[in-house]
Parts: C-alpha cells; structure tokens; sequence
C-alpha cells in the first residue's frame, strides 16, 4: 500500500523546516511514500524549504495560487499517488512511529476508509490551570484524546494534524468544502477535516481511533489569551451553525431571543465561578458564550 502525506502551507517556512525535519526523524511506512507541500501562500522561502531542508524525504512542492487551506488540500489530493492519504499541519511535532502506526491501522482495517490518531497540545509552559479540563480543548486546540483503546470509534471526527483517508473515497467525489478553513473568506476558518469526516459519517463510515499514532500540535503564548480565545470560539460557534444549522427562534435587533438569554446566564455564570475560585468552570462558560455568539450570526456575517 502506498502512502502520501500532504501538508498545506501558507507564509510559515520557518514551522514547515521543523515539521519537514521531524518527519525525517519518523520511520516511513512501506511501499511508496510522497510528502506532498501545497503551499498557500506567497512566501519564496517556501519552496527552497521543500528542495533544501527535506533531508532525504521524497518531497513534492505544489504552488497553489487560490487561497484558501481547504482549496490548497484539494489540489494536492488531485496529484497525490499514494493509496491511503495522510493529513498533517505545518506546525506539529511527531512521534517517530505516528505515521507508520496509521499506515498499519489501515491494513488492519481494511473495510474502513478514515482514521486518527491522538492530537496533543504542545504547551509553551505548561497547560494553564483554567485549560485543565475544559470542554473545549478540542475547539481550540485540536485536542484529541480518547485513551488508549484502538480500533472502530462511533463518533471520532479526526482532526486535520493526525488524520488518514483513503484515496478510494476521493475517487469517488469527495472533496474538503473550499468554504471552510484557514484563508477562506466565508467567515467559517476551521472545521475543513471536520467536514469530511462528517460526510463519510452521513455515508454509515465509521472512523477508526490509532491511539499508538501521536502528533503534538504546538501552542504559542497569544493563543493562551483570551483576546485569541474568544474569536476562536465564535468560529466554532460558527461551524456548529454550518454542520448543524442555525438555531431556529424569534428575535430582537437581528438576533434571536436565546442569545440574549445565553449571554446573560452565562456571563453570570462566568462571574460568579471567578469568585467562587472555579477557573475552568469559569472559562468554560465565558467560550460558552462566545460560541453562542457565533452561532447566532446570520449566514455569511464575520465576528
């Protein structure tokens, strides 16, 4: 079975060198292996990072002029060879075995077509005492964990750093919604990976975990604040509203009654945790907030 890894890139070649050094320090999985670049941006360094840093690795530099990650991604899969397709970002880190352990999970699994492995955060110092815990780990920083038990997983949506389709499935139409992710002008910046397990979920596919498949996405100190978190909340809010629909119910000013109502409990809520010393619960519901927020914005309106 051959593999290939795609990576969308845009503006970021310092992070790229490091993944691209990474993945030399990782075993490859057998057959043919391809590490395709998409990049997405304008940024010269970028190719010479593909010829000059890749060490070894069999690196394909694609130029993708449309912005857009989810745009970037479909090209790459249009002149990606491999049989099982890899997903990866340009700023993680790796277990050496991560790639090698969804390679082999696809030839355990071979009636099922999506996997995913762990996504960790890589913590500039630690995670923060009011991150410990929070429900929106995930939201905000790709966090998936669910333990150690491998195999078919009802429900797992595996996240774009550590995710694995097989080509099968591309053949047959399926592509990421160019209206989602990262330099989309649609408003919606995330949720491209998202969209695609969903739909092969609406087809009975069931996604396998890889738990032994680890990747550690880094964090940096701005996207500890809450002048990051907030806006980053209001786009998941924003993604619920796009995989889910709106939120039906009357309105006021533009904006439905429950909003109203959301904000106000939950900013109370908020509140009086802060007092109480629960800083995880407090947080928890100020994001709270934020996605409400978001999911109440009329189609086609940024935050």
């Amino acid at each position: 079975m051959n593999t290939s890894l795609l990576i969308a890139t845009a503006n970021r070649p310092d992070l790229l060198a490091a993944v691209l050094r990474g993945l030399a320090r990782c075993r490859l999985p057998e057959g043919k292996f391809e590490v395709i670049v998409a990049d997405n941006g304008d940024d010269p360094r970028t190719e010479t990072v593909c010829r000059e840093v890749a060490d070894g690795l069999p690196v394909r530099y694609l130029g993708v002029a449309e912005r857009g990650k989810s745009i970037a991604l479909n090209q790459a899969v249009e002149v990606a060879e491999g049989d099982l397709l890899v997903f990866t970002d340009d700023d993680v880190e790796f277990d050496p075995d991560w790639l090698v352990e969804l390679w082999r999970a696809a030839l355990d699994y071979p009636d099922h077509v999506l996997f995913g492995g762990r996504v960790l955060p890589l913590w500039p110092d630690g995670i923060p005492a009011r991150l410990e815990g929070s429900m929106y780990l995930g939201a905000l920083y790709t966090q998936l964990d669910r333990g150690d038990e491998p195999g078919p997983s009802v429900g797992l949506r595996p996240f774009g750093p550590n995710m694995a389709v097989r080509r099968a499935v591309f053949d047959q139409g399926l592509r990421f919604d160019p209206t989602l992710g990262p330099g989309t002008t649609s408003g919606t910046t995330m949720g491209d990976e998202t969209e695609i397990a969903r739909e092969l979920e609406a087809r009975g596919e069931v996604a396998v975990y890889v738990p032994r498949s680890r990747v550690y996405h880094r964090v940096n100190r701005r996207q500890l604040s809450l002048r990051w978190q907030l806006p980053r909340a209001v786009r998941y809010g924003r993604l619920l509203s796009h995989i889910e629909g709106p939120r039906a119910g009357a309105g006021l000013l533009g904006r439905p009654f429950w909003l109203y109502r959301d904000i106000a409990t939950g900013l109370m809520a908020a509140a009086g945790n802060a007092v109480l010393g629960r800083s995880r619960i407090a947080f928890d519901r100020l994001l709270g907030v934020a996605v409400s927020i978001g999911r109440a914005e009329p189609s086609g309106e940024k935050a």
